[in-house]
Parts: structure tokens; sequence; C-alpha cells
């Protein structure tokens, strides 16, 4: 299941620091360390910059390129839903949500076989992801985030929020072929 992480802090560097570890996810950001969190021997580590009102996801990434992540805010606050998508799971379309920030220091574990997707609350929101595999486009998916069957409570917005292209098409749930299987 997803889960809330929440690291020990520690003080904060004047400027945004990233040191990683090569066989675990152990890392320091911004002076403050996050739990060390295995993920088979791999690290890759996303960075990416936002502004408010801004929509992603649902995302995945189907096998052989499944992604775990570690999902935490490096400036500003964003919210995050994780679903379930494994196929037999007593809790399939079902979600679970956190809202993510600098101030708290949180962070959330999306496993492999759930969608990830996030709302940006903040100006200059930073979102840092450290995943258990690279990035491979052609293994991308997207589940529409307003998918009617798994009525997601996202936060209200002055605005409709900001789509890219591939987010606004995305398929509902029951559209996307079974990508995982529950292994109870």
């Amino acid at each position: 299941h997803a889960r809330d992480r929440r690291p020990k802090p520690s003080p904060r560097a004047e400027s945004p620091l990233v040191q990683t570890s090569s066989s675990d996810l152990s890392t320091t950001v911004d002076g403050h360390q996050i739990e060390t969190l295995p993920l088979n021997g791999r690290n890759f580590v996303s960075l990416t910059r936002t502004v408010p009102g801004v929509l992603r996801g649902l995302h995945y990434q189907a096998p052989p390129f499944a992604q775990a992540k570690l999902v935490r805010v490096t400036r500003g606050a964003s919210f995050h839903v994780a679903v379930d998508i494994r196929h037999g799971s007593p809790a399939f379309g079902r979600y679970a949500s956190v809202i993510l920030s600098a101030d708290a220091g949180n962070q959330i574990l999306i496993p492999e076989g759930f969608a990830h997707g996030l709302l940006t609350l903040e100006p200059t929101t930073e979102v840092q992801y450290k995943v258990s595999a690279p990035y491979a486009p052609e293994h991308e998916r997207t589940i529409a985030w307003d998918d009617p069957d798994l009525t997601i409570a996202w936060p209200r917005l002055a605005a409709a929020p900001t789509l890219s292209e591939k987010d606004a098409r995305a398929p509902r749930l029951a559209d996307v072929p079974a990508s995982f299987q529950y292994a109870g």
C-alpha cells in the first residue's frame, strides 16, 4: 500500500543539494535526511518545478519498467494520490491521498501497481521523485485524473486545472489493459 513517510529533519542548507547513494534511496535534500529505502539496488532521481493548478496523472509505467516511487516536495506544496491498479486486488480502483509540503517534510511511497497523480497547490512547487526503474516512455501509461469510477476528491481550485495533452486525453481505468495482477 502507499505509505506517507516522514524524514528526520536536519538544518536546511543555503542552496538545494541532492546527494544519493547508488545502492539505496538514502538521500539528503536541502539538509533533510530521507530514510533509507532499498529498491532493487537501483536509484533514479527526478525533480520537477511547476506552478499552482498543474495536475499531472494519473501515471504509471507498465512492466518490465514498472516503478516504485518515493515522492517528496522540496518547495511549496502539492496534493498526491496513489490509485491501486492491481487487477484482483481487494482495493482495486481505490486511492490514498496526502498533501505533501516542504514545511511538513513528509513523503509518500507509491509501490509498483499503483498510479500516481498530483495537483500543485503553491507557486514554484518542486517535487522530487526517487524511482526504482528508469523512465521508459514506451511503457508509460496514463489514466484519466477525473475518472468518475475512482471518485478522487481533488482539492477545489479557483480555475480548472492545467493539464498536459496526454493527461487531457487519458482513458478511464476500466478501458486500460491490465498491467498488474494482485499477488495476494
